[in-house]
Order: structure tokens, then C-alpha cells, then sequence
């Protein structure tokens, strides 16, 4: 069993919306989670809830430096987990935000959003 964990941040704008309508029609049949802030994710990842009998696959919208440090200090609760990020764009610097996070697959937050809907599907079927 595979759970799809979604982060998209409620300021993330119609980029994220974006993100969410396109998941929502590759992956409607999947079990899905979104969740908008940072805190109610921290809260869920402590509870572990669906982890020990099924995989969870969470992918992070990170379309902001300053998003992506504030998940840069959840590194922690996500060792372990299949981590995909979308990040805001291709520097150094944001590059080396990520490395904590230990993400299979890095993408970018303004789309299209084809190659991680991909990811997503490859890992969906192991």
C-alpha cells in the first residue's frame, strides 16, 4: 500500500493549485494526503500514521527559498521516507537547501510537471 503525501503551502499560489490539479488528474485513484502548512505536516510525520505496513511518497511544493529552509528543519521526521521536491529554482544555493531533505527526485516548482507525475508513477509501482 502506497500513500501520497503532498505538501503545498496555502501562500503557494496558482502554481500550486496547478500542481494539485495535475495530480489530482494522473493519480485519482491513489490514496492521497495534502497537507498546507508546515506545522500540520511536522504533526502528522510524528505520528507515523500509515508508515509502518505501507509506503508513503512525499512530495514537497517548495516554490520559495524561504518555504524550503522551513522545510529544511523537518529533515529529521522525514528520514527514512520517499521524498520528492519541487524547488523554486535551479541555484546553488537552493540546490544545497534540499540536500538535507535527501529527495529522490528534484524538480522545479513552475512546471510542467510531467516529469515528476512520472517519478511518481515508477515509484507507485515498486
Amino acid at each position: 500500500m502506497h500513500n501520497l503525501i503532498l505538501f503545498i503551502d496555502s501562500a503557494a499560489g496558482s502554481s500550486g493549485n496547478r500542481f494539485l490539479d495535475t495530480i489530482d488528474q494522473r493519480f485519482a485513484t491513489a490514496s492521497s494526503k495534502v497537507f498546507r502548512t508546515i506545522r500540520d505536516l511536522e504533526n502528522w510525520l510524528r505520528k507515523k500514521e500509515d508508515g509502518i505496513f505501507g509506503k508513503r511518497i512525499i512530495v514537497l511544493f517548495a516554490d520559495t527559498r524561504a518555504c524550503l529552509e522551513q522545510l529544511e528543519t523537518s529533515a529529521d521526521l522525514m528520514d527514512g521516507e520517499q521524498v520528492i521536491v519541487l524547488l523554486p529554482d535551479q541555484e546553488k544555493q537552493t540546490l544545497e537547501k534540499a540536500q538535507p531533505l535527501r529527495p529522490r527526485y528534484s524538480g522545479f516548482a513552475s512546471g510542467p510537471f510531467d516529469d515528476v507525475c512520472d517519478v511518481i508513477t515508477k515509484m507507485l509501482r515498486r
